[in-house]
């Protein structure tokens, strides 16, 4: 009885379909383009190319496929897959990104794509059959009807183009700067060129982005290697920040006219994403004042950078070699040490050891707050300066890290009004357009004036406070009248008077004012009358010339005389 109860059983199970006698892959060519089908034995390798949407991916055997197309599935896995268990999940021959979350490509090898009929037991096929990038690879088979496991076919795929459909590329939103991006795989052709198409577009079904001088790349260096290439787009038509999806034509000539790689739908590769940068001060950054730097990694809502507190910046000198790609060995900002001019707060020990975290973690625009530079001067005039910003993602210890993610221009601070005249009141102005000005309460800001003639300012002449004006104090070298009123364009002291003509270092401190090292010079101003140095004898009734000597003398002066000298004139006043 045990025994007939066995075979009835057995003879009312279906039997699973099994992967048994694989005899062969075939692979249908999209319709008038240039590439090949094939029809391959069972262990024949086939070579194809990445990108490409062959039209059928036919499974052949002597029995035992699938009939219904709704239930069958095929998989890609590396060539290293020796046994039906490598076609599982976690397997070191998995190939992760078939289709690439961020910008997915369709392909009925992703593992989860029904097959297309007629389906037979000898012949299986699935439509778009899109091998992602470059590399040696099997596939896998399963039929969800019979045993629902993986079944590997041992036929290899040999394909060529780039190496991956996820490589990151960074670029500057600069028009003078060219954008070059590195490109590694197999096979690769002198005549294989890149371009770049809007975000989450797919590879040959749209047109090129126009972002670029160059809608075509040109091969820049290593135009004969069959593994690596370095592709130039030209300059950015605008500048600005953007995100792009990077597609590659691995020879491929849609309809077969002309030559391939030229029309956007040869380009049929998602290579990975390119991203351009830009450093966006969100305030004007000015000598002394606080601002913050945000740095777009990339387009709104599709930045590269991890929205953590890992990356890391360093405002360096501007340097051709800075704006040299990311990739390059040369690049500045590899080497490139912190600026002199950086001010606060602290920051970098060493080129590749900067410390400061962002303030504001995002991935498309992380931003760095209460930074500070010092003014440079020349021919003792402040000037606005150009510094580059450099950019680490991670591992900031490594110098191949960084990498140039824009550039900032500081402004000159005004000191107003111009030109100030020795013993006329005025309100004293510093001006600076939409600065990171501290308000004129709590930690004020101050100002001191030295009396500096020769405008050799220097450490000597720090403890030197002018004491010819009124209307301004210091009760210490570092405790000064606050601003009367504040502004997001600056400060104003009221009711000044420069007593005498002369060359004065105006100093300026932004906060934390009683530290000495929170005061630098900010201008030397020039008060314009007569010089103070004057001392003159002459005779009673005869005619006489006075010559007075000062600055900013003109011809509509007028000089008086008082009996009582200058404390005369002040009681005229």
């Amino acid at each position: 009885m045990r025994l007939l109860r066995c075979l009835i059983f057995l003879a009312f199970c279906k039997a699973p379909a099994q992967l048994t006698e694989f005899t062969g892959w075939s692979l249908l060519r999209p319709t008038s383009s240039n590439v090949v089908s094939y029809v391959t034995e069972a262990n024949e390798l086939l070579e194809v190319r990445a990108g490409v949407p062959y039209q059928e991916l036919v499974l052949h055997a002597s029995s035992n496929l699938a009939t219904n197309a709704s239930e069958i599935r095929a998989k890609l896995v590396f060539a290293t897959a020796a046994v039906d268990d490598d076609c599982l999940p976690g397997r070191a021959s998995e190939v992760p990104n078939i289709v690439l979350p961020r910008v997915p490509v369709p392909t009925a090898l992703d593992g989860d794509t029904p097959g297309v009929t007629p389906a037979e037991t000898y012949e299986n096929r699935w439509g778009n059959a899109r091998f992602p990038y470059s590399g040696a690879f099997k596939v896998c088979y399963m039929d969800l009807s019979g045993s629902a496991a993986w079944r590997l076919a041992a036929a290899p795929f040999d394909v060529v183009g780039t190496g991956a459909n996820s490589f990151e590329f960074w670029c500057l939103g600069d028009v003078t700067i060219d954008c070059q991006l590195q490109i590694a795989g197999l096979g690769l052709k002198t005549n294989w060129y890149l371009t770049v198409v809007p975000m989450h577009s797919v590879c040959g079904a749209v047109d090129f982005a126009g972002s670029f001088d160059q809608n075509v790349s040109t091969i820049t260096s290593e135009a004969g290697s069959e593994t690596s290439a370095t592709h130039s787009l030209g300059t950015p038509v605008t500048s600005g920040a953007g995100t792009f999806a990077v597609c590659f034509c691995p020879g491929y000539n849609v309809d077969s006219s002309g030559a391939s790689c030229t029309v956007s739908e040869d380009f049929v590769q998602l290579s990975g994403i390119l991203y351009v940068t830009e450093a966006l001060p969100v305030q004007n950054p000015h000598p002394q004042l606080l601002f913050t730097l945000r740095v777009l990694c990339g387009g709104a809502g599709e930045g590269g950078c991890p929205a953590s507190a890992e990356p890391r910046i360093k405002i360096v000198d501007a340097a051709a070699s800075n704006s040299r790609p990311a990739f390059d060995a040369l690049s500045g900002c590899r080497t490139a040490a912190q600026s002199a001019s950086y001010m606060s707060p602290e920051n970098c020990e060493s080129p590749t050891r900067c410390t400061l975290p962002p303030a504001v973690a995002s991935s498309t625009s992380p931003e760095w707050a209460n930074l500070r530079l010092f003014p440079t001067f020349e021919n003792k005039a402040q000037k606005p300066m150009l510094y580059d910003v450099c950019l680490c993602l991670g591992s900031c210890d490594q110098s191949a890290n960084w990498f140039k993610a824009g550039s900032i221009q500081t402004s000159v601070i005004q000191v107003l009004p111009q030109p100030i005249v020795a013993n006329k009141v005025l309100d004293l102005q510093l001006l600076g357009t939409l600065g990171g000005w501290s308000p004129a309460s709590g930690a004020a800001p101050e100002l001191k004036f030295l009396d500096d003639d020769e405008g050799a300012f220097g450490a000597t002449r720090l403890q030197r406070i002018a004491e010819s004006l009124a209307g301004h104090f210091c009760l210490t070298n570092t405790d000064c009248k606050a601003p009367t009123a504040s502004s997001v364009n600056g400060h104003v002291w009221e009711g000044i008077r420069f007593l005498f003509a002369g060359m004065y270092a105006v100093c300026y401190c932004e906060q934390q004012c009683r530290s000495p090292v929170q005061w630098s010079l900010l201008e030397w101003k020039l008060v314009e009358g007569p010089s103070r140095h004057h001392s003159w004898q002459r005779y009673r009734g005869l005619l006489f010339d006075l010559t007075l000597n000062g600055f900013g003398l003109g011809a509509g002066n007028r000089v008086a005389v008082f009996p009582d000298g200058l404390e005369g004139y002040r009681a005229s006043r």
